[in-house]
């Protein structure tokens, strides 16, 4: 060690000290070999180690965030679809409304024309009924004067001749 004295300067004999302590702790402890910056020959293969699982890890990830594309790729694409057969099915529902719609407003008109004609016909009917009454009453009339007036004429004229029937109180 006197010789590593005598031939560098004190500042760089501190940055030998503190590479070896480097070189030994490295040398035990695996884990802060990857964290120090150290070249040792320690260290070198723990640094070559640590940078190849470092790729590892970087290439994993890279593959884990192609895929997440990918898949959040399909999902777009799945939800795109799916919105698209969604409006498909909102434009055939709203087609078949207005189809409904239309439908019950044909109904509707048709209703109010067959209540208006069903009352109109009713009116009718009273009317109708009320003239057959009023000939129903008027042929009773016109009948009993007819055959009163015959029964009378042939009374007057054959007054002499009817022979009253011996049953006359049956009647």
């Amino acid at each position: 060690m006197k010789k590593l004295l005598s031939s560098t300067a004190t500042g760089s004999i501190e940055a030998i000290l503190k590479q070896q302590v480097q070189d030994n702790v490295a040398a035990s402890n695996p884990d802060f070999s990857l964290s120090s910056g150290g070249t040792t020959p320690y260290t070198g293969n723990a640094a070559a180690a640590a940078d190849e699982a470092l790729k590892q890890i970087l290439t994993a990830n890279e593959q884990k965030k192609a895929r997440v594309a990918e898949e959040r790729g399909h999902i777009d694409e799945e939800r795109s679809r799916h919105s698209r057969r969604m409006m498909e099915l909102e434009d055939k529902l709203r087609q078949s409304l207005d189809k409904l719609q239309e439908r019950e407003n044909n109904i509707y008109a048709s209703e109010h024309k067959l209540e208006s004609q069903l009352e109109k016909g009713e009116k009718e009917m009273k009317n109708l009924d009320h003239r057959a009454a009023e000939g129903r009453f008027l042929h009773k009339r016109i009948h009993k004067s007819i055959i009163e007036g015959e029964e009378g004429k042939l009374k007057s004229k054959y007054h002499g001749r009817i022979h009253p029937h011996r049953h006359e109180f049956a009647e």
